[in-house]
């Protein structure tokens, strides 16, 4: 690509650059392209076999992914019931630890209790 090219259109990033920048793999990278947001002129084909891929445009589109993968809000039904698991186990944790220990058994102490009675 002639530096004038490079300049008209702006940084460009190959299908490989840009998988790299992402983290993944250049199948998922294909596949983005068929994303109703993907930019339309995000693509430029260079010659045959030869796809280039604006880089200011794949930012912009990535900030778009990213508004639409926002946490999703945890069901308040599922958030009762982990509350529910979480106090009957802080309940049996508590309860457990005042329970006084049993006192070792030795053979001496068999031996007075069997006398005394």
């Amino acid at each position: 690509m002639n530096q004038r090219a490079s300049d008209a259109w702006g940084a460009m990033w190959s299908v490989v650059d840009w998988a790299r920048k992402w983290q993944i793999s250049e199948t998922q990278a294909h596949n983005l392209r068929k994303h109703p947001k993907f930019p339309p002129d995000a693509t430029v084909v260079i010659g045959a076999r030869c796809v280039r891929f604006r880089a200011e445009r794949l930012e912009e589109f990535a900030a778009i992914l990213a508004m639409e993968s926002k946490a999703i809000a945890y069901p308040e039904r599922l958030t009762r019931g982990k509350q529910k698991a979480a106090a009957a186990r802080r309940e049996r944790d508590t309860a457990a630890t005042w329970i006084a220990p049993a006192a070792p058994v030795t053979a001496q102490a068999a031996e007075a209790e069997a006398t005394a009675t």
